[in-house]
């Protein structure tokens, strides 16, 4: 019995080893921030056509979910990147964009105040 015991533990912990990483790539697919981050960092360096795209992803999905939290912070963020901007222009929309943001911002972690993907946006 002694010499089975280590190929034992082998083997369970090969199988449990598949299924963790069985699981990791479909949930890496499912988080909101994988579809959007890397679009609204473009915009923040100054990618319009990005942060577009960007928050057309966050609206697309605040449509058919207004209460989607990590939609709304991240489309809060280009809210206020887009405030910033017309604030540099003298725009006199840059108050109500600057105050839509953070109101969606506000929002969002009222929905999740524990979700670390609604907190680091």
């Amino acid at each position: 019995m002694k010499r089975r015991t280590p190929f034992l533990a082998a083997a369970c912990l090969g199988f449990a080893g598949g299924l963790i990483l069985a699981w990791m790539p479909a949930n890496a697919q499912t988080r909101f921030d994988h579809q959007v981050r890397n679009l609204f960092f473009a915009g923040f360096s100054g990618d319009a056509e990005s942060l577009q795209k960007g928050m057309k992803a966050c609206e697309d999905v605040l449509a058919t979910n207004p209460n989607h939290a990590e939609a709304l912070v991240w489309h809060g963020g280009g809210l206020l990147m887009m405030a910033g901007d017309a604030f540099r222009k003298n725009q006199p929309n840059a108050m109500e964009l600057w105050t839509k943001a953070l109101g969606e911002m506000q929002k969002a972690v009222e929905l999740e105040p524990k979700n670390i993907g609604v907190r680091i946006p």
